[in-house]
């Protein structure tokens, strides 16, 4: 669950979670 967003934040280079 954490992982989905950390790869998500990856692309979109935010990181905010």
């Amino acid at each position: 669950f954490i992982e989905k967003f950390e790869k998500e934040a990856a692309e979109l280079g935010k990181g905010s979670f």
